[in-house]
């Protein structure tokens, strides 16, 4: 049946359950060759949810038209709440949103999503205004010259920030309400000013690259949920760094550690760890343990088997190839975001509990 053939109240119901943008995706087509779409997506539009705008998939004649609409109306870019914009489909896509509608007529808006935006279209062409935004996402933004994502100053408002980028973030102001952070790339030496820059941290996931330093002397005393994965850190330097937050609720870890260097990570040197954390409540890990000479894989599971874990319900299981001195050692459930390679030759200890 063709949808044109629905009586009015339906296609009217149809409309009630999705977005402006979702219905300009949906009928644009429509829109312009059918009147009675035209005059009935133009009196549901009246009433319609703004509050959501994500126009990253649209082509140039979509955009365009959702523009001219928005800026029509009177009073619909103050609905706006959440927004997203995109340079990867659309080439230039937020340069040329900012040249039809200003931002400091979305005088509503909390949260804001970015896509490949150019330097200065994340500095220099949003206003002042913009610091009343709660929540903000860039994903790959351009670089300085230094390949480093220097972020907006000024956003004293901002509860969660999340940055995508395979280059390092540098912080060079304070977010004083921030409370979530998830950074895809951070240098070990940027964490040094995180107690002053995330007073009121309370989520942080990060992955940590770089050298050694003093991570001893690092401190976020209000963080209660950490993800921490680690690209060529040290566990020793991880594992100092965690004997800090001794108000850690949960704690998700993931590293490759090379046991030529530091000794064996196992159910008993873990173990020690989280004595030493006692708020923890929820306690993940996925380690690939390389190297480790005269261990074998019942010793390690064998290590995950204690009534410790037991009493906690804490599932942890070890794999490896045959004649391997390398092994992986994981938590039962994966967490949902985590990859799991496994091969037809991999020895799989059994669980600690029935899963």
């Amino acid at each position: 049946m063709s949808l044109l053939a629905f009586p009015d109240e339906i296609l009217l119901d149809i409309f009630d359950y999705l977005y402006f943008y979702e219905i300009i995706y949906s009928f644009y087509e429509l829109i312009h060759h059918n009147d009675r779409i035209h005059e009935l997506i133009n009196t549901r539009l009246r009433s319609i949810n703004l509050s959501k705008i994500d126009l990253r998939y649209m082509i140039k004649s979509q955009f365009m038209f959702t523009c001219r609409y928005i800026k029509s109306k009177e009073n619909f870019l103050e609905k706006i709440h959440d927004l997203t914009l995109s340079n990867q489909y659309t080439f230039g896509e937020i340069r040329l949103f900012l040249s039809q509608i200003s931002f400091d007529q979305m005088i509503n808006i909390k949260k804001l999503y970015l896509i490949q935006p150019a330097l200065d279209e994340y500095h220099i062409l949003f206003p002042t205004k913009l610091s009343h935004l709660t929540h903000l996402t860039l994903e790959n933004p351009e670089c300085s010259d230094n390949n480093r994502i220097i972020l907006i100053d000024e956003m004293n408002e901002l509860i969660e920030l999340n940055i995508i980028s395979k280059n390092s973030v540098q912080f060079r102001s304070e977010y004083c309400r921030l409370e979530k952070l998830i950074v895809s790339q951070l240098n070990l030496i940027d964490l040094i000013g995180f107690s002053t820059f995330f007073p009121n941290l309370h989520y942080l996931d990060i992955t940590l690259t770089g050298t050694e330093i003093e991570l001893n002397q690092i401190r976020i005393p209000l963080l209660t949920v950490l993800k921490l994965r680690s690209y060529n850190v040290e566990h020793n330097l991880c594992e100092r760094f965690l004997l800090n937050l001794l108000q850690l609720r949960v704690l998700y870890y993931s590293n490759t550690i090379q046991c030529t260097k530091t000794f064996i990570v196992d159910g008993y040197r873990c173990q020690t760890l989280i004595e030493r954390l006692p708020l923890l409540e929820e306690f993940e890990i996925n380690l690939y343990l390389c190297n480790t000479y005269s261990t074998d894989i019942c010793e390690i599971a064998g290590s995950f088997q204690s009534s410790f874990y037991l009493a906690k319900n804490w599932n942890i299981v070890c794999e490896s190839r045959s004649n391997s001195n390398d092994y992986h050692v994981y938590s039962v459930p994966m967490p949902s975001f985590t990859q799991l390679d496994t091969t037809a030759d991999s020895l799989v200890s059994s669980a600690v509990l029935p899963v």
